[in-house]
């Protein structure tokens, strides 16, 4: 377990890191100005006004990165997935539910802690830089074809590796 919350750490770390230097360099850019070349076709106000939205998206990210890193080392220290398994084997008798179950219920979970950096994207940045016009109830909308669309191909997507897992029999661990 210390090695999957490191690695969750590192790359959480790494993005932001990333994002950070990326906007630095911006920022530095934004300073220097354009060739006179290219002048003439990007005003200075309208650059400064897609560097300001760069910023905000990137520091965006990192906030909504830290809530799912919270929610994602939440799951995995909690010993909520252990409980998990015993509920599920618990009330499900059929291993290729209970399978999917496991991997649905803390995948849900996970996409819930996006929700805040979604709708902070859609409704605060986007709005704030005129890029986005969408309603929250488009928005909700999108969301549920999201999940609808995402539960059926990972659905698929697992029920073929039972199938194959089950397929192969004892040469699975073999």
């Amino acid at each position: 377990m210390p090695v999957v919350v490191a690695i969750l750490l590192w790359g959480y770390l790494l993005d932001c890191l990333l994002s950070w230097l990326n906007v630095r360099h911006l920022s530095r850019s934004m300073a220097l100005g354009l060739p006179p070349e290219l002048a003439w076709r990007w005003p200075r106000e309208r650059l400064q006004i897609m560097a300001d939205y760069h910023r905000a998206k990137a520091w965006l990210e990192c906030w909504s990165g830290a809530i799912s890193l919270a929610a994602a080392l939440a799951i995995l220290l909690s010993g909520l997935l252990p409980r998990l398994a015993d509920l599920l084997m618990f009330w499900l008798r059929p291993l290729w539910l209970q399978g999917l179950l496991a991997f649905f219920i803390p995948s849900f979970l996970l996409y819930l802690s996006g929700v805040p950096g979604s709708l902070a994207s859609q409704f605060g940045v986007e709005r704030r830089f005129g890029f986005s016009t969408i309603t929250f109830e488009t928005w909700l909308s999108d969301q549920f074809k999201n999940l609808a669309i995402s539960g059926i191909m990972m659905g698929l997507l697992f029920l073929g590796f039972y199938l194959f897992i089950r397929w192969l029999g004892p040469w699975w661990w073999a």
